[in-house]
């Protein structure tokens, strides 16, 4: 696991993968970046904004990580 790395049977995962940030549990990102099969996306709270790199599979999260 690299640094920033989300492990996959985590609540920060599970959460993420159920649109909440998992820092202050807002619901709802900010879209951004995007290539391929990854999304950078920020919480959409202002006072938050925890940023996230998010690799998916249809509507599936496969893989997260804190930038």
């Amino acid at each position: 696991m690299s640094v920033g790395e989300i492990n996959s049977g985590s609540t920060e995962f599970a959460k993420l993968a159920e649109g909440i940030c998992p820092d202050c549990g807002h619901r709802g990102f900010v879209l951004g970046p995007r290539g391929g099969a990854s999304i950078n996306v920020e919480c959409g709270n202002r006072v938050c904004a925890a940023r996230f790199s998010l690799a998916t599979f249809g509507w599936e999260l496969m893989a997260a990580q804190r930038i």
